[in-house]
């Protein structure tokens, strides 16, 4: 079960970060920092990371 809510808050991380990217919330070139996206995202290191596997 615990299982499940990291993927789905990984999923919902990674459609979240698509979207910031697109809309322009971050900046060309710059560095996403893993302590800025957990918080920005609410989660921890582990949703945080799956994105850039996914990219």
């Amino acid at each position: 079960m615990q299982s499940d809510n990291k993927d789905n808050s990984a999923g919902r991380v990674v459609g979240d970060l698509k979207k910031d990217i697109l809309q322009g919330f971050f900046a060309p070139g710059e560095k996403l920092a893993m302590a800025r996206l957990k918080a920005r995202y609410n989660v921890g290191v582990s949703p945080s990371e799956k994105p850039f596997r996914s990219f």
